[in-house]
């Protein structure tokens, strides 16, 4: 018992991710259990590793490609003032916000061959991305009457909120053949706990340029699951008990399947090229379930009408507004055919795909070496790609020292310098890697 305790002990890994972009970096870290969650076609050079929750991989991730105080503000002589077209032309036609969040709860890797390993790992996530359509952003700074720029019509479509919050148990594998071509495959079991998804996203204003009339136009669609019962055990409305709390935490009901699959083929002794496909997979929302949709439709504002017996008489006047603002709201309302249901759904995961390239520069020994790599990798969401591109020179120092930095392209900025650390000291080791180290700053 003295030797398992010790040897469990021996082989926890801590890990924490600064602000960062998708596991860039952890790609190129070398000897690092957790580089499987980028791509599983990795094997460690332990034979038995472990890891506990708070002594194991934390991963957060934070995105905004829009609202950077350094193109939004300026230092002028009387303080600090907004710099307006500077930052109208950081907008584009979709914006994003958005963030990611891993927590190890358990992680097992061991092999049961020499270039055999299996790995078990059970991971808190959560997934969250906001698009702004480029007008929504323009909209307080140019009105709806800017017809030069963009003719008489506002386009919010694409407008909408996905939220993810699952547990994910998966079991993986991962060999190398004599070949070269190391495979990696870690499949997924998910419990859901909260989810938002905006399933249609379509509304646009329409401003006649003769009489400046309004026409809306569009349909929505959103579909939340377990977010208003935890809202309102927040806000005290409806606190959950003991056996609500855990029925919470090991619920079942809202449950999924993901897939993770990972190549890497060396194609000489000093040049590999890898690829994978991550985060593969779907939720099956079935309890805490609510849906609002709206119908396709189209609804006209020509104004408010204003009599004079509105203006000689204050109290005939609200009554008046009262009812046509009554009676706007129920014009629109059945026009788009609001409803609210509880139907079931499913949604997808936050999936991502890469491919990557390495050459060794030079090789002291087995252990000691210098290499230099490339990577291409790229998220979808709600049918687009949103590309990184990655270079990265990484130093290996014997067993106990690893580090990369590296430069990304990441949604099209340019300012990403990320840097990665690993060191073992015993039987244990410690990481760190970022994908944006100025992120604070650019």
């Amino acid at each position: 018992m003295k030797k398992f305790t010790l040897l469990l002990f021996a082989w926890v890994f801590v890990g924490a991710t600064g602000i960062g972009q998708q596991n860039l970096v952890l790609n190129f870290l070398d000897d690092v259990p957790q580089r499987m969650y980028a791509n599983p076609a990795t094997l460690s050079r332990r034979g038995f590793s472990i890891g506990l929750p708070g002594l194991s991989g934390i991963y957060t991730r934070f995105e905004n490609t829009v609202f950077n105080p350094y193109h939004m503000f300026e230092r002028t002589s009387d303080g600090t003032a907004f710099r307006t077209e500077n930052f109208l032309s950081q907008v584009r036609d979709y914006n994003y916000i958005g963030m990611d969040n891993s927590l190890d709860l358990f992680m097992l890797s061991f092999s049961t061959a020499p270039y055999t390993q299996w790995s078990i790992t059970l991971r808190e996530r959560m997934q969250a991305r906001a698009i702004l359509p480029g007008d929504l952003i323009r909209f307080p700074f140019i009105g709806n009457g800017s017809f030069d720029t963009h003719g008489n019509t506002l386009d919010f479509s694409g407008l909408g909120l996905s939220m993810n919050h699952y547990r994910e148990l998966a079991v993986g594998w991962h060999h190398k053949s004599d070949n070269g071509l190391t495979i990696g495959i870690r499949g997924k079991v998910l419990f859901g706990s909260e989810n938002i998804d905006t399933k249609v996203s379509e509304v646009q204003w329409t401003t006649d340029p003769d009489t400046y009339d309004w026409t809306f136009a569009g349909e929505m669609q959103v579909n939340t699951a377990g977010v208003w019962t935890l809202l309102d055990s927040i806000e005290g409305n409806h606190p959950l008990d003991n056996n609500q709390v855990m029925s919470y935490l090991f619920s079942t009901q809202n449950s999924g399947l993901g897939l993770d699959v990972g190549v890497e083929k060396k194609m000489t002794d000093r040049f590999s090229v890898s690829g994978a496909i991550s985060d593969l997979g779907f939720i099956n929302w079935k309890r805490g379930v609510r849906n609002v949709k709206s119908s396709k439709g189209e609804f006209a504002y020509v104004g408010l009408e204003f009599t004079d017996g509105m203006i000689t008489s204050l109290s005939s006047a609200g009554d008046s507004l009262n009812q046509q603002l009554t009676d706007i709201l129920a014009d629109a309302e059945d026009e788009f055919g609001y409803a609210d249901n509880e139907n079931n759904y499913r949604s997808a995961t936050l999936a991502r795909f890469q491919i990557g390239a390495d050459y060794m520069l030079f090789g002291i020994d087995s252990l000691t070496s210098g290499s230099i790599g490339v990577l291409f990798q790229s998220e979808v969401y709600k049918g687009r790609l949103r590309p990184t591109y990655t270079i990265a020179y990484s130093q290996n120092v014997k067993r106990w020292l690893s580090a990369t930095i590296a430069y990304s392209v990441i949604d099209r900025n340019f300012k990403n310098l990320g840097l990665g650390l690993r060191l073992n000291g015993g039987p244990l080791q410690l990481y760190v890697a970022t994908d944006n180290l100025l992120a604070a700053v650019l």
